[in-house]
């Protein structure tokens, strides 16, 4: 069974659950320990991803890609910042994590109508799936 979000041990701005629903855990303003206290929280937002595990691989849904697209989304126009490279990381990118593992990033970008391109962020710990 999967933990529910009150059991897992996190510190983030937002969830985002298999069904799409996106949960805000704190304000944007606050920083959070969501990267493993690699310090990047200060000047990011942390959102975090439920899974399913099949056949040992991670598996996001439509509907969180498509929720995800949405918030991030929301928080550029809220925050004024462009959907690029180099605004949108993963935690294999900024702190000693390899997840998210099996994430489509070109996926995510094409809904977000804001090409990411795989290369820029080859030099991490990633390892990135491409639709």
């Amino acid at each position: 069974a999967q933990p529910t979000l009150n059991q897992v041990p996190v510190s983030s701005h937002f969830a985002v659950t298999l069904g799409g629903t996106i949960y805000q855990l704190t304000d944007v303003g606050h920083v959070t320990n969501n990267c493993g206290g690699c310090g990047t929280n200060k000047i990011g937002v942390g959102i975090d991803l439920q899974y399913d595990r099949e056949g040992g691989k991670n598996v996001y849904s439509d509907a969180q890609y498509k929720s995800l697209a949405k918030l991030i989304k929301g928080l550029s126009e809220k925050y004024k910042f462009t959907i690029n490279d180099e605004t949108v990381k993963a935690h294999c990118e900024v702190g000693k994590h390899t997840d998210p593992p099996n994430f489509d990033l070109t996926k995510l970008g094409k809904l977000m109508e804001a090409p990411l391109d795989i290369a820029a962020h080859s030099d991490s710990q990633c390892s990135w799936i491409e639709s």
